[in-house]
């Protein structure tokens, strides 16, 4: 089945008949919905805001859409905003035929300014979880696992016939570790 996509007003969605993502504003922000088909479209994931906090945790949030490329077998929306100092670019990529979403976030700083964490936040859909795999001890629930941690470079929840897996692409940490510069 070939990519859907579109970007209208204060919303977007792209799709491929196997998984869809809506963004849809809610205040400033958009938020992300993140659904697979079975016999309809079911919820799965849903972005979160950043953890309350310091302020020293960062959450990439989008408050523009626009799509950056659509074609019959594959598609690019482009979210871009803003927090403070700090820009964010987050590119999602659908493929035909795939059950994923690519995700690359990429964020600039336009002044120094203080950070312990750049967190992609997501909520599983389902209260009850029947499998859960993070690999890293976390002390508390609402604590993340940073890439630093990865073990194994997945994130799996799953309640029944619902399995939603966020995996990190190691080849992209090892690629842009060394172009990390720590002062």
């Amino acid at each position: 089945m070939s990519i859907k996509a579109s970007v209208t007003g204060d919303a977007a969605s792209i799709e491929n008949g196997l998984v869809r993502l809506d963004l849809t504003r809610e205040g400033r922000y958009l938020v992300e919905q993140l659904f697979a088909w079975r016999d309809g479209w079911e919820l799965m994931l849903t972005s979160l805001p950043p953890a309350e906090g310091p302020g020293l945790d960062h959450a990439p949030r989008g408050d523009n859409v626009r799509l950056l490329e659509d074609a019959p077998d594959k598609a690019t929306l482009r979210v871009t905003g803003t927090d403070g100092p700090q820009r964010f670019t987050i590119d999602i990529e659908l493929h035909a035929g795939e059950r994923w979403f690519h995700y690359r976030v990429t964020e600039e700083l336009a002044a120094p300014t203080q950070s312990r964490s750049l967190q992609s936040r997501y909520r599983f859909v389902e209260d009850r979880v029947d499998f859960c795999w993070a690999p890293h001890l976390r002390p508390g629930a609402d604590h993340v696992v940073g890439q630093f941690a990865f073990k194994s470079p997945a994130i799996i929840k799953q309640c029944e016939r619902k399995l939603v897996a966020l995996v990190a692409d190691v080849e992209l940490i090892v690629a842009t570790a060394a172009q990390l510069v720590c002062l």
